[in-house]
């Protein structure tokens, strides 16, 4: 299943194109479309269809120097430190956080590039549950 996963989120990415962080030139499938999907499902669209990946990498392998933010797999569950020094373990609520206010603690070594984005409640659940599904994709490539 994981591996389902991997392939799938691929080729998400591979189907759309890349656009500036938070425009939506990427088209988003139709609303019923979206609901036939799996919230990981859904999550990996907005994440393409957003612009989250012109800055966030799916993996450090894939980090190039255009991509400067944290890269997605391996993200949940990770210890992060803050610019003021501050560690937290990355959570659904520290996800939740990051992306409704992204400035408010800045990873270490990061910009504070990331803009605010407007996001539903239920789309951030969806994004916070793709990033936590690339963390058994991260786990099983160990």
């Amino acid at each position: 299943m994981v591996k389902q996963l991997s392939i799938w989120c691929i080729g998400v990415f591979v189907l759309f194109g890349t656009n500036a962080c938070g425009s939506r030139s990427t088209p988003e499938p139709s609303r019923d479309e979206l609901e036939k999907m799996t919230a990981v499902q859904r999550g990996a669209i907005f994440i393409k269809t957003r612009g989250c990946m012109d800055c966030h990498p799916m993996t450090e392998a894939l980090r190039a120097t255009t991509q400067e933010a944290s890269p997605l797999t391996g993200m949940y569950s990770s210890t992060v430190i803050h610019t003021d020094g501050s560690t937290a373990t990355v959570d659904e609520a520290y996800l939740r956080d990051s992306i409704i206010n992204p400035r408010a603690r800045v990873i270490r070594g990061q910009p504070a590039t990331m803009p605010a984005l407007q996001f539903k409640a239920t789309e951030i659940d969806d994004l916070v549950q793709f990033i936590k599904s690339l963390e058994k994709i991260s786990r099983s490539e160990k």
